[in-house]
């Protein structure tokens, strides 16, 4: 290989598509196990190589130079073959101090509270005593050297709170690693999981208006620094900002929500075509987990029953990448919904006029049978669907040029 990454199990990785953006498209994934390390760094036929769990620290015995922060954080993820000679540096650094920079996260004076205690919070707390933090504290599981357990952490007082640990990422989306409420000064939450883009810890955050980073850009800004040291280049401002915007669209899901009839359906099999992503009906995946149309579910069950299974496929493919999600009408009826949707979604309230609404033409909407049940069901559902978008889009013409409008929308906007 001439450049790849190395570890084991390696999954799914994100690397091969964001060095491929960046030009190399000659970089792989190699899952090696612990017994082959010593033969492959013997061998050394590579160029440039990345180095993920468990072997951060166990390569860098096999090393000539390591690099000041790698030493200091003690453990090394990017390797550069020069002439037979290995170099050793840790990109992750410089990835998790592009994530708090670009997120104008300022730690001076800050009472910090770093979650873990491995190779990742090795390379948070250096970066934020770099940047001037004074008062970190390492919260593990158990108590040790400069460590406090969780138990501790909720008394402390805490301006700003990193995720280091795995706790929330995918596919195990619903655990958190600590619960903030109690946090009355807190101004910040940085969590470095990046599967979801939004986890269970950053949604608890933004629910109390405060300031929430997930990991992506730590994920991206690290590959590119390891770009750079593999070809001995600086990438500029603008490619950076394109791979990491077309990394971050690729991973998004659309969500569609709105009324009965507001053209969901249509504008999302036009969104699926035109961004090459699969469509997810959660109306048809209902009916096809339950083998019966949703006014048969209606019928025979009631509402409750119904929006409990609603509830169960939206945490099916809400936890899923990239996606076009259409909702039924009531989704945003339940918090959890929408909170388990933002976890990979934007999610765009498809605006039209009760008048101008389709829903009667069809017998599908049990809850809709009459132009008096749409008025009422927009009045009490309004205020949710406005408070639960990230974008409103108006559709009082036509449906696909609707679609049209969103799909221009997402290839102009880079503001993420």
């Amino acid at each position: 290989m001439k450049y790849g990454l190395i570890g084991n199990p390696l999954g799914h990785s994100m690397s091969p598509r964001i060095h491929s953006l960046l030009g190399n498209d000659d970089y792989e994934l190699l899952e090696l196990k612990e017994d082959e390390l010593e033969a492959f760094f013997t061998k050394k036929d590579f160029k440039g190589i990345n180095v993920t769990i468990p072997y951060k620290e166990k390569v860098m015995k096999y090393l000539d130079v390591i690099d000041e922060n790698a030493q200091r954080i003690g453990c090394v993820n990017t390797i550069v073959n020069k002439d037979g000679k290995l170099f050793g540096y840790n990109s992750d650094y410089d990835g998790f101090k592009e994530l708090i920079e670009s997120s104008n996260i300022y730690v001076i004076n800050k009472n910090i509270l770093v979650l873990g205690s491995g190779a990742t919070s090795k390379t948070v707390t250096t970066v934020l005593k770099d940047k001037g933090a004074q008062n970190i504290k390492i919260v593990s599981r158990t108590k040790g050297e400069n460590k406090i357990t969780y138990e501790e952490a909720i008394e402390e007082d805490c301006n700003i709170i990193v995720n280091t640990t795995p706790q929330g990422m995918y596919p195990h989306t619903a655990r958190y690693p600590l619960a903030i409420n109690g946090f009355s000064n807190l101004e910040a939450v940085v969590d470095v999981i990046y599967n979801p883009l939004n986890s269970r810890l950053l949604t608890f955050a933004r629910r109390r208006k405060i300031k929430a980073v997930g990991g992506l850009k730590m994920l991206v800004s690290q590959a590119i620094r390891a770009h750079e040291l593999f070809f001995d280049t600086l990438v500029d401002q603008e490619l950076k900002k394109k791979v990491y915007n077309s990394i971050y669209k690729d991973k998004l899901n659309i969500v569609l929500i709105g009324m009965p009839g507001s053209g969901k359906s249509t504008i999302a099999k036009y969104l699926s075509k035109e961004f090459n992503k699969p469509l997810i009906d959660l109306d048809k995946e209902i009916e096809n987990k339950e083998n019966r149309l949703i006014k048969e579910i209606f019928a025979s069950d009631g509402e409750d029953y119904f929006r409990d299974i609603e509830t169960q496929i939206t945490k099916k493919y809400a936890k899923l990448h990239g996606q076009v999600i259409s909702c039924g009408g009531g989704i945003i009826k339940k918090r959890e919904n929408i909170e388990m949707l933002r976890q990979n979604g934007f999610i765009i309230f498809v605006n039209r006029d009760v008048s101008l609404l389709e829903a009667l033409k069809s017998d599908k909407r049990p809850l809709a049978k009459t132009s008096e049940d749409l008025e009422r069901l927009f009045k009490e559902r309004k205020h949710l669907y406005f408070k639960s978008a990230d974008k409103v889009v108006r559709n009082n013409g036509v449906f696909l040029d609707c679609a049209k409008y969103i799909k221009e929308w997402f290839d102009e906007n880079n503001d993420y």
